[in-house]
């Protein structure tokens, strides 16, 4: 077995817990036989040798951690760390317990190792620990040339677009010429080539101005198109790419930022590449032709021209980011100030009936001071920096009249007065390029963040992986089976130890516990939401991992609580696992859900919308639709987790009929926390920090006195305070 270096002390792994000041800093040292904690202060030690060792876990707090040995049925506190480096400590455990159990140690194991919420390559920690995106070391050109690869498809369009935007560029370089130079030593100039020839001059102008707005209107009509064209792909991937993860990655995500991904950073890629890189093209071009015109004609002044340039990069690159921050925090204070005026105003019932309106008046003053002292600061800001731009703008201005002035006046130089306002002209062509290609960096940099928060999602694989030769199984009848499995959903915190259970087809079993027990994990697990870590799950004696996904997800019906129903009509919802129902399949299923009833006193019917949040339907309606979109689906696997809680007592008696209806003949797992909607269960499983606590029918676990008959005894003394009975 390698042994890694530390300096003064070699061991297997060492890990360097960092705690609150009045701790200080610990060592805690793995080797193949003992485990050794060292002071690094004061450098005390204390060892523990595996042997007689049952467990060695981690506990977390709110703030804190403790590692625990667990040694004769006594756990020890061994050493104390705080959240900062929790994922560290978990990481260790592992490797901890594999040299107790002697289970030999990978590189994995290793690589996996250490705080993993900092770049690798620079050490910098992640912005964002979720994703671990480092900007400095990230590849900007290898995702630039990848988000072109979008563009290949649409090239004829992208050609059209190229000639036009070199059109727009050479059409801005001529028309300053044409109306300063030609205009004034030519046509107004006694003795010029065009000398009174005043009206052609101005319809080659306005020819000019119509060519320009004639290609611009051609650019931006393909630009749009494409632009659709290139959202809807890019939405399209990215959307089907969620589609493919597993519950693990929607657990670790916020719904707000994955609509953000989906629409605001495609549309922000999209802008960018069909309308801010060609707008930055075109003014490099123009940019490109202005300055040779300008040396061509005068290079003197034209060196006059660009004395200012310097400054005013200085100025975009140093001073507008210190403004923009300002704005940003003027940004915020708004926002803030609007979500307390949004609290308030949603909130008005609870603020009336507490009487609460001076302090939420308070709130309100403060917020706007607030906003207040940020629209001074952005406006003290933007009052010394926008004049300090404009200023040394004109300075290039002035510079140019006085020395162009002089050489007109003085004949020197080859300078006429048409040359002088064609300079004149130019300048004002000069700083918007500028502007736009300094810029360039900021909006770049973004849309490179945006493309990685994509490609992030795009190129993720799932945990729950589909096996290469998956068993067709269409007939599926209802066997299940659990050996040793363990499951968690951090590292090192298992959620499930070491369950085995078997479920005969047909069967209903009972899953009670205390919450955070375990038993929806169970559920989850044999829905294949997520795959277990170790141990088998087998359906009809496959390998759930083995399985088609297409006959597991048809043959597995489930009735949650949350009951979600999706914009659309009532037909629809019930449809949704099976849209090829007809009306007749349809209305048998929420006959047999005693919803048919309900539904015809709608508006519509069965095509009525159903509204925002579906509040135009009650909590019980809407478990019974979805009863109803169980069997139509009619599984063979059926799984009921609180399906009749957070309703009334009446609406609770049809949503039970209708449940025994739809179990029937099914091998039914079901969930309750009010365990006298599980009497009637073949089994009931009882699950105790997710191990196996009991397991037996109703009356046996009642006689038997233990977890179950203690939180049953609990339920009918809670009943009896409120003048309930349990008995049905």
């Amino acid at each position: 077995m390698e042994t890694y270096n530390l300096g003064e002390y070699s061991a297997i792994l060492r890990c360097d817990m960092s705690r609150d000041s009045s701790y200080g800093e610990v060592w805690l040292l793995a080797y193949e036989d003992r485990l050794v904690k060292i002071d690094a202060d004061t450098g005390a030690m204390v060892e523990y040798g595996y042997e007689g060792i049952d467990e060695i876990r981690n506990e977390d707090f709110i703030n804190t951690g403790q590692f625990v040995i667990k040694k004769e049925g006594e756990y020890t506190p061994f050493a104390f760390y705080s959240n900062s480096v929790g994922r560290t400590a978990s990481r260790f455990t592992m490797v901890v317990n594999k040299l107790k159990d002697k289970t030999e140690l990978t590189e994995d194991d290793f690589k996996t190792f250490g705080d993993d919420n900092v770049c690798p390559t620079c050490g910098k920690p992640y912005r964002d620990p979720r994703r671990k995106i480092c900007p400095k070391c990230m590849n900007r050109r290898a995702i630039l040339v990848r988000l072109m690869g979008y563009l290949p498809k649409y090239k004829l369009s992208l050609v059209f677009m190229g000639i036009c935007m070199v059109a727009t560029a050479l059409i801005g370089v001529m028309r300053p010429y044409v109306s300063g130079k030609t205009f004034y030593d030519e046509v107004l100039t006694e003795g010029g080539k065009y000398f009174g020839m005043v009206v052609p001059i101005v319809l080659c102008l306005m020819a000019l101005e119509v060519s320009r707005l004639v290609v611009n209107i051609i650019k931006e009509r393909i630009a749009a198109k494409v632009s659709a064209n290139i959202v809807f792909d890019i939405k399209s991937q990215i959307f089907s790419a969620m589609q493919r993860l597993s519950m693990s990655f929607f657990n670790s995500q916020h719904t707000g930022s994955l609509m953000n991904r989906v629409n605001n950073d495609a549309e922000e890629i999209c802008f960018t590449i069909l309308w801010r890189i060609p707008e930055l093209i075109i003014n490099s071009l123009t940019l490109i032709g202005t300055a040779y015109v300008m040396i061509m004609m005068n290079p003197v002044l034209s060196v006059i021209v660009f004395i200012p340039v310097p400054f005013t990069v200085y100025m975009m690159k140093v001073v507008f980011p210190k403004f923009r921050k300002v704005k940003n925090a003027s940004w915020q204070k708004r926002s803030k100030l609007n979500s307390v005026i949004n609290d308030a105003l949603s909130g008005i019932r609870v603020v009336k009936a507490f009487g609460k309106e001076t302090s939420e008046i308070d709130r309100f003053d403060k917020a706007s001071n607030e906003l207040y002292e940020a629209n001074v600061k952005e406006g003290i800001r933007g009052a010394r920096t926008f004049p300090v731009m404009g200023y040394i703008t004109s300075l290039g201005g002035l510079f140019v009249w006085a020395v162009g002035g002089a050489q007109v006046m003085n004949g020197t130089g080859g300078m006429t007065f048409g040359t002088l306002m064609t300079f004149v002209g130019y300048m004002g062509m000069v700083l918007g390029p500028i502007d736009s290609i300094v810029n360039s960096i900021d909006w770049l940099t973004e849309t490179l963040n945006c493309a990685h928060r994509l490609f992030e999602i795009i190129d993720r694989k799932s945990d729950v992986v589909p096996s290469p030769n998956p068993v067709r199984m269409e007939d599926i009848e209802g066997n299940i089976s659990l050996k040793n499995v363990t499951f968690s959903y951090e590292p090192n915190k298992p959620v499930l130890k070491n369950i085995n259970l078997d479920i005969k087809k047909g069967e209903m079993i009972g899953l009670v516990g205390h919450s955070g027990a375990g038993k929806s994990t169970i559920t989850n697990i044999i829905t294949r939401l997520y795959d277990i870590e170790e141990g088998s799950l087998t359906i009809d004696g496959v390998n759930i991992k083995d399985i088609h996904p297409d006959d597991l997800h048809k043959r597995i019906g489930m009735v949650l609580q949350e009951t979600h129903l999706f914009s659309g009509t009532i037909m629809e919802n019930i449809a949704f696992a099976r849209p090829d129902a007809t009306y007749e399949e349809v209305v048998s299923a929420a006959k047999l859900a005693n919803a048919h009833d309900f539904i015809m006193k709608l508006p519509d019917g069965y095509e009525t919308e159903l509204g925002k949040r579906n509040t135009n339907l009650s909590g019980g309606e809407r478990q019974r639709i979805n009863i109803a979109r169980a069997i139509l689906l009619d599984p063979r696997i059926l799984i009921l987790d609180e399906a009749t809680a957070s309703v009334d007592t009446e609406t609770e008696l049809q949503i039970q009929q209708a449940i025994e209806t739809l179990t029937k003949g099914r091998t039914t797992i079901a969930i309750a926390h009010r365990l006298s909607t599980l009497k009637n269960a073949d089994r009931l499983v009882v699950i105790e920090r997710g191990e196996i606590a009991e397991m037996g029918t109703h009356k046996e676990l009642e006689e038997l006195g233990g977890i179950y008959a203690g939180m049953l005894g609990k339920q009918k003394e809670a009943l009896k305070i409120r003048g309930m009975d349990d008995e049905e």
